[in-house]
């Protein structure tokens, strides 16, 4: 009987010998692990190749290839090298461009809610609103929602600067000065001057200095004063006006790109995109700080600020106007009323 058992015992113990030696075996043969998929994209911005902000915007391809170990490189390349500016949406889409990064109201033909993914003139106090309108208050996620019936999604909104002026070759110092006014103004910002009297059109930004040299226009709201000045609008304007409004763009790719995505990575781009926020508005408004000052004392530029009454003026055009785009458009209406609920919050 001891013999038997022992037998079964022993018998066991070889078996169990017997299969661990083949899983050791198994495990030596198998392949190594594979390595993790990498990406290369094409990310095309808004800024004329060359310039400032094209520089700067490359630093963000170097941190993102940073932050993904390797996994996700991006060339960069500037406003109209791979697709128009006013068409990056449909050609993100299409596949032409992997990563957008523009201006939301470029979209407005696609997506007519995008007029306040970008600037909302008059529409806000301070930076910190224009952060609690997009995200605990739902913005982005309304726009993203927009995004995705064009096949794209909204990374994300991000703040770019608070320093927005109109650089004009005329003074204006009251809401009447806008009447006849020329100028390039893109969405909102060109909808609310046009309310005033002014006379808004739209030109890209190498379009613009070429445009106020031949007096097709009298002034322009492009951007930053920095992007301003690398586009060279200081050299035929004399007056820089405030308030106009803040200044936002919008991270957005192709959706099934995004959908295929490992979760790693997507918190990864939404990580950074925000980020970017933070260094973009600490780059742009010092930079413009800076410019702003050597233009008033090197080329004697007037910086005109709207008093307060006639900003007042300014704010009911704008809000007349978005009561009536927010009749026209589902999207725009959650826009428009979740912008009267922060003003009623302040």
């Amino acid at each position: 009987m001891k013999t038997r058992k022992s037998l079964v015992v022993l018998g066991s113990i070889c078996l169990i010998s017997i299969l661990s030696s083949l899983l050791f075996i198994a495990a030596c043969v198998q392949p190594a692990s594979a390595q993790p998929k990498t990406y290369e994209w094409r990310l095309q911005h808004m800024f004329p190749a060359g310039t400032g902000n094209d520089k700067f915007t490359k630093t963000f391809a170097d941190r993102v290839l940073k932050m993904s170990g390797g996994r996700i490189k991006i060339t960069v390349f500037g406003v109209n090298q791979l697709a128009p500016a006013a068409e990056m949406l449909t050609a993100t889409a299409k596949g032409v461009i992997d990563l957008g990064y523009s201006f939301p109201p470029y979209h407005t033909g696609k997506i007519p809610a995008t007029s306040f993914g970008g600037t909302i003139p008059y529409g806000f106090d301070n930076m910190g609103e224009v952060l609690i309108y997009y995200h605990p208050m739902g913005a982005e996620k309304i726009l993203r929602e927009e995004y995705a019936k064009q096949g794209v999604h909204l990374i994300s909104i991000s703040f770019a600067t608070s320093d927005v002026p109109i650089f004009s070759k005329k003074p204006v110092r009251k809401a009447a000065d806008f009447k006849g006014l020329k100028l390039r103004g893109v969405g909102l910002i060109g909808d609310v001057l046009k309310e005033a009297g002014a006379a808004p059109a739209f030109f890209s930004g190498p379009e613009i200095y070429p445009a106020l040299e031949r007096g097709v226009i009298d002034a322009a709201v492009w951007g930053d004063t920095q992007g301003c000045v690398d586009l060279g609008l200081h050299e035929i304007t004399k007056y820089m006006i405030y308030p106009i409004t803040t200044n936002y763009h919008d991270w957005y790719m192709r959706l099934d790109l995004w959908n295929a995505l490992p979760d790693d990575l997507k918190e990864i781009l939404t990580v950074a995109t925000h980020a970017w926020s933070t260094y973009w508005a600490e780059y742009s408004d010092y930079a413009g700080w800076t410019a702003r000052q050597k233009l008033v004392k090197e080329r004697k530029f007037e910086v005109i600020n709207l008093p307060p009454a006639e900003v007042a003026k300014m704010e009911g055009y704008a809000f007349a106007l978005y009561d009536r785009l927010a009749a026209k458009d589902p999207a725009t209406a959650k826009m428009v009323q979740l912008l009267k609920d922060l003003k009623a919050l302040r």
